[in-house]
């Protein structure tokens, strides 16, 4: 069986940046493989082809656009795990993952952020005032609700292991821009890249 690199291997080996690996799959230089896991990977006879292409010499300047504005993201995952995974996967971003909905309300009062990644079911509570609707709802759609209300514009993206649609509504209608299912982290980067990206044309 053909061996399967994981995209961390590949930024090792060709000494590059997540951006910038990240960069060459969307334009098509190098391909990627889905895993069932929603994760990408990159064959061994693929990573040979890109640098026999590349004739042994990668660009130094060969960098994606957003890395080159240091654009800083709030998450918050209350599962320990989840949340050590989601560092790594926005390590490249100047980014503060917090454990809980109260850590993460303080925060992005008390700070600016260019992105917001929010789980939808969190263990804490919140502080809820009585001008927003959806006093029942789940502790990641009321904290949806107080960022929207307070940040109209800044990006909100659900990263969330329920699929229910009532719920994935419920964040659209809350501000939401993206509701991604977990364990999808690839397409948890590409949702930032593609915002980031957006922000960068505006």
């Amino acid at each position: 069986m053909e061996k399967l690199l994981k995209l961390s291997e590949v930024e090792e080996r060709l000494a590059v940046s997540r951006d910038t690996l990240r960069s060459w799959i969307r334009q098509g230089k190098i391909k990627s493989t889905p895993t069932a896991g929603g994760h990408h990977r990159i064959s061994e006879q693929e990573l040979q082809t890109f640098l026999l292409k590349q004739a042994g010499s990668l660009p130094a300047d060969s960098v994606a656009p957003e890395a080159m504005t240091k654009y800083r993201i709030l998450a918050v995952e209350d599962t320990l795990d989840s949340r050590l995974m989601l560092e790594r996967c926005l390590e490249v971003w100047d980014a503060r993952v917090v454990g809980t909905a109260y850590e993460a309300w303080e925060f992005a009062q008390a700070e600016s952020f260019d992105l917001y990644i929010i789980d939808t079911q969190l263990r804490d509570d919140l502080p809820y005032p009585d001008d927003l609707t959806g006093k029942d709802d789940p502790t990641g759609i009321k904290l949806c609700r107080l960022i929207r209300k307070a940040d109209p514009n800044t990006p909100i993206i659900f990263y969330s292991a329920i699929s229910k649609q009532q719920y994935i509504d419920k964040a659209k209608e809350a501000g939401a821009q993206s509701y991604i299912l977990k364990p999808n982290m690839d397409i948890l980067e590409d949702t930032i890249h593609k915002q980031f990206e957006k922000a960068l044309e505006s």
